[in-house]
């Protein structure tokens, strides 16, 4: 059986489950469930703050590491669509993507925000949040990651109502048969997968689990297998930036002794 629900309740069942549990672990530091959820609220805020409505879209430019976590949920919180993109993506691919899905606002390192805050008055592009030392001067309208989480750190409510049958995300394919091509997943298809595959994992126990998250979060099967069903278990999530660093990656699974690791065959 599939429980009716969406992305949000999924979130804050392991949170009421194992809210003091380690969720993230990043470069050698980890985040609680609790912590989690407390700062991807603050990215909701935010997105309420600056006038987004339910369904628009909210771009995410970042690897593997917390503050894309935080940010997917804060962005499902607030009642939008998760966008995300390869950060590997050139200017003029993610302008083209842009232009198509009329993304609203971007969540994106600091290295990339000057040429991509560039094609703002070629998109709908109104705001951009900047994560990582500002080296670069962070233009009116705009805000840093840091800056962000200090304004909205508040208890107001975010009176946003969230359902199964609301859009969760737009998922672009590789554009391996020509330009990429957007699909619609709803919070009931991604909490159904998740689901699915927590059936299918016959050993897995819930609240016990590591699960390596090296495979792309930006790509549909890190955001359900790496990502949400991380979540749905209660899991320890080991985010890896740069799955082509084999030393990194053999030390995360010795370090932390992970249990789930989804991959691809090396063909």
């Amino acid at each position: 059986p599939i429980p009716e629900l969406s992305l949000v309740t999924l979130l804050q069942n392991a949170v009421n489950s194992f809210g003091m549990s380690v969720c993230t672990i990043y470069e050698g530091e980890t985040l609680t469930y609790q912590e989690i959820d407390q700062l991807s609220d603050r990215i909701a805020r935010y997105l309420v703050s600056i006038g987004l409505k339910k369904g628009e879209r909210v771009g995410i430019l970042l690897p593997n590491t917390p503050a894309f976590v935080i940010s997917y949920y804060g962005i499902l919180k607030a009642g939008g669509v998760v966008m995300a993109l390869n950060p590997g993506y050139r200017p003029q691919e993610i302008q083209a993507l842009a232009e198509e899905s009329g993304v609203r606002v971007m969540i994106l390192p600091e290295a990339v925000y000057p040429k991509i805050k560039a094609l703002q008055a070629e998109t709908e592009l109104d705001n951009f949040v900047v994560v990582g030392d500002a080296k670069s001067p962070i233009e009116q309208g705009d805000l840093a990651w840091d800056v962000l989480m200090e304004q909205f750190d508040n208890n107001r409510p975010i009176d946003v109502k969230i359902g199964p049958e609301d859009p969760a995300v737009f998922q672009y394919s590789g554009g391996t048969t020509g330009s990429p091509k957007c699909a619609v997943g709803l919070h009931r298809n991604l909490v159904a997968n998740v689901h699915q595959f927590d059936q299918w994992l016959v050993n897995t126990e819930t609240g016990k689990e590591t699960v390596l998250v090296a495979i792309p979060a930006y790509h549909v099967y890190g955001m359900v297998l790496g990502v949400n069903l991380a979540i749905k278990l209660g899991a320890r999530m080991v985010l890896i930036p740069n799955p082509m660093d084999l030393d990194r990656l053999l030390a995360a699974i010795q370090d932390y002794q992970a249990s789930i690791f989804p991959g691809v065959p090396n063909p």
